[in-house]
């Protein structure tokens, strides 16, 4: 793919275990006491953590899980502090496009492609149409590489139908997928070492001649030996599926116009995914894959540091300033923003409040769930700047898209911060966390390692001050939340941020954990 559209590898986070004396780590709570590797020592007071859930006093995470990564254990699933009524609602109904931030990042103004915020790049040639699209699931092997999976049918209908229904609920409709699957494995006619390209060389020279060329082989090679099988007729996007334990590449992804387009009996291919064994980490993670990837398609950015991607990987370095919270990193909530949404199109202006300096008033908004596919209130928008957004808005677990985190719940409100000077793989969204909170450990299915994930939700009673604004979640429902946002009186900018979240200054947790972060508002 072209420079502004590399593939997703998210940087996954090595723990690291420093051997040493046990330490204690003081809680307002009292919480347990924990050894330097995490491991819980004997405490009365564990029976009686549940108890303390959701009191007016912030939950400090006290149980390590790693201590050189930083990262806590959540005793409680929620974190309710004392809770406030709402702010009366000031009827507003005003123009939206003063939130709309113009981008002046590097990756915008060199390649053009992918995109962070406005204008929008829904004109581009190449960007992936509006409407009903066709997919065709192809498995393929070869001779020396079969897949253990005689049956492709086990898991490709699964993530083909969950591809297209988290299109359906993301773009409003705008976006549906008709999936054709071929319930078969195909014989590739070349041996697997024909085909051999290493992480080395798709990561770190991905447009060397390498490289293009063994994506552009196995195209040539994979659509010449299943043509007479497949009806390539109306395709827009082809998923090829390898089987699951081979490692002959990281993966073939098409990027137009970086690689030229492909003639079959039915008509020509330009766009197409191949994942390898990464993609397949998760048992049921497909999916995820080619969504993430499909969005490149409609000019969606990686907000996660392409610099922390594959062998450049550092140790103990944050993948993303909003890990976890984004379908365009690495997450849990695999959500899409309602700013990319608002960017893609799909999102209605109705959806959106846009707050400035000259039409602020102190009110109460009730927010519905980001992923309710209606009309209503979804998100504030708080302008700061030509180029900076703060976002509040409203999240729901999604059971079929989320993985849901036993320890601490994902429904509630989240707030970012959009930086229109950062451009694709740049960081531009970072997520705000209220103060007090940290780490905290997301587990995963499939047993790997949990990355880095901010305490980040709030609940009601929590609060955030940013820019000189008090935003507080007043009530929670079954399908949203209502926020007060407010003026702070006696605001002064040179304080220190109370909002906690992590930044390209602070993403090195070997240095010690400061999550006080700069974002140049305050």
């Amino acid at each position: 793919m072209n420079p502004a559209s590399r593939r997703i590898l998210v940087a996954g986070v090595v723990a690291i275990l420093l051997a040493g004396c046990a330490t204690t780590v003081p809680s307002s709570r009292e919480g347990n006491a924990t050894s330097e590797e995490g491991t819980q020592t004997p405490s009365e007071e564990s029976a009686s953590q549940a108890a303390e859930c959701d009191t007016p006093e912030r939950e400090e995470l006290t149980v390590v899980v790693r201590s050189s990564e930083h990262m806590y254990r959540a005793t409680c699933p929620t974190d309710r502090w004392e809770v406030h009524p709402a702010l009366e609602p000031v009827v507003s109904g005003t123009d939206v496009e003063p939130c709309q931030i113009l981008e002046v990042s590097g990756p915008r103004e060199e390649w053009d492609d992918n995109t962070t915020a406005f204008p929008r790049n829904n004109l581009d040639p190449w960007r992936l149409r509006d409407g009903e699209l066709s997919v065709a699931v192809i498995p393929v092997e070869w001779s020396d590489v079969r897949s253990r999976e005689r049956d492709p049918t086990t898991f490709t209908h699964y993530a083909g139908d969950t591809f297209a229904q988290w299109f359906e609920v993301y773009t409003r409709g705008s976006v549906s997928f008709s999936m054709t699957y071929y319930d078969t494995w195909i014989e590739l006619s070349e041996p697997s070492e024909n085909f051999r390209l290493s992480d080395d060389e798709q990561n770190l020279n991905q447009w060397g001649d390498t490289s293009r060329w063994g994506v552009e082989y196995f195209w040539e090679q994979a659509l010449a030996d299943t043509d007479p099988y497949v009806d390539y007729s109306g395709v827009d996007v082809v998923f090829f599926v390898l089987p699951r334990e081979q490692s002959v590449s990281g993966e073939f992804n098409l990027w137009p116009p970086g690689h030229k387009e492909f003639m079959t009996d039915e008509g020509p291919i330009r766009r197409g995914f191949t994942p390898g064994q990464f993609q397949f980490r998760q048992p049921e993670g497909l999916w995820y894959f080619w969504v993430h990837e499909t969005l490149h398609y409609f000019k969606m950015p990686d907000l996660y540091w392409v610099d922390q991607n594959g062998p450049r990987v550092t140790q103990q370095v944050v993948a993303s300033p909003i890990n976890g919270y984004e379908v365009m990193t690495q997450s849990y909530q695999n959500a899409l923003s309602m700013w990319l949404m608002w960017l893609a199109g799909w999102a209605n202006d109705s959806e959106f409040e846009c707050l400035t300096s000259d039409n602020f008033q102190d009110s109460s908004f009730t927010l519905t769930a980001s992923s309710v596919p209606n009309d209503d209130l979804k998100s504030v928008l708080i302008k700061l700047s030509d180029t900076d957004v703060v976002v509040v808005e409203s999240r729901r677990t999604q059971e079929a898209f989320d993985h849901v985190n036993p320890a601490r719940s994902r429904d509630g409100v989240v707030v970012y911060h959009v930086d229109a000077t950062l451009g694709h793989g740049e960081g531009a969204l970072t997520l705000l966390a209220p103060q007090g909170r940290g780490f905290v450990e997301s587990p995963m299915p499939g047993g790997e390692i949990p990355s880095h994930t901010l305490d980040a939700v709030m609940y009601e009673g929590n609060y955030l001050d940013i820019a000189g604004y008090r935003l507080e979640v007043n009530e929670a429902t079954a399908t949203g939340d209502t926020v007060s946002i407010s003026r702070l009186p006696n605001w002064d900018p040179t304080a220190t941020p109370t909002y906690h979240c992590v930044n390209m200054a602070n993403r090195d947790y070997s240095q010690g954990l400061d999550l006080t972060c700069y974002l140049g508002l305050d």
